[in-house]
C-alpha cells in the first residue's frame, strides 16, 4: 500500500484468519456446481485431485467446511503453494498432481479460474475448462478448450472456441469429460480443480 509499511505476511495472515472465520460460521460456499461435479465425477469413476496456489490448510478447511470432514478422501492428489517452489503460471504444481496421480497431461482435464492456472495447465499439456471468477472475467482466455460460465447443471450459455459460438443446452459430466478429450469412466482418467469460494473471498495466494 502506497505511503503504508506493511509486512505482506502479517497481511495475508490477517486475511487467512478472517476466511477461516468466515469458513467456520458457513459463510462460504463453493462455487455453482463444484460439489455437483465433484460427485458425479466420483459416480463415474473419475480420479480427482486439487492443484492450488495457496496453503494446504485453506483447502482443507474450505473443503471440510463445504463438504464435510471425510471430502479429503475423494482426492487422489492435493497439491499446493506449498509444495513448490514457483507458483502458477508456472506448471510446476501440476507436474507434481500428474506425477501423484501416474497420468500424462493429455490424459487429464483441468477446471481452472484464471489467465495464470490457464498457463500451468497447458504447460503439462492437460485439456482446460474455464469458469472465470468476479475477479478474472477480464482475464484473456485464449487457449482455453472449453469456457462455462458456471459449473452449475443443465450448464447453459456454454461457450467454445472461437469464442463466437454460444450454446444453450444442458451437458452432463460425461459429456463435458469428452468435449474436453476426456475419457470418462476410465480410472485413467484425471480431473483437476482449484476449489474457490462462489464469491472469490478467499485470501489470495502469496
Amino acid at each position: 500500500m502506497a505511503g503504508h509499511n506493511v509486512d505482506p505476511d502479517l497481511l495475508h495472515a490477517r486475511k487467512t484468519e478472517i476466511y477461516n472465520v468466515k469458513l467456520k460460521e458457513g459463510l462460504v460456499s463453493l462455487r455453482p456446481g463444484v460439489a455437483e461435479l465433484i460427485e458425479h465425477a466420483t459416480q463415474e469413476g473419475v480420479m480427482l485431485a486439487i492443484g492450488t496456489t495457496t496453503s494446504r490448510q485453506n483447502v482443507v478447511s474450505l473443503l471440510h467446511s463445504t463438504l464435510g470432514s471425510r471430502s479429503l478422501d475423494l482426492f487422489s492428489s492435493i497439491r499446493t503453494g506449498e509444495d513448490v517452489r514457483a507458483k502458477k503460471p508456472d506448471p510446476e504444481v501440476y507436474r507434481l498432481v500428474l506425477s501423484d496421480l501416474g497420468l500424462g497431461g493429455s490424459e487429464c482435464l483441468c477446471i481452472e479460474d484464471s489467465r495464470n492456472g490457464l498457463m500451468a495447465a497447458r504447460g503439462v499439456g492437460m485439456r482446460t475448462v474455464i469458469t472465470a471468477s468476479l475477479f478474472t472475467s477480464h482475464e484473456d482466455f485464449s487457449g482455453a478448450d472449453l469456457i462455462l460460465r458456471n459449473l452449475a447443471m443443465p450448464w447453459s450459455s456454454v461457450e467454445f472456441k472461437p469464442y463466437t459460438s454460444i450454446l444453450d443446452q444442458p451437458l452432463d459430466v460425461s459429456r463435458l469429460l469428452r468435449r474436453a478429450g476426456g475419457k470418462s469412466g476410465s480410472r485413467r482418467t484425471g480431473t483437476s480443480i482449484s476449489p474457490t469460494s462462489s464469491s472469490g473471498s478467499g485470501p489470495a495466494p502469496k
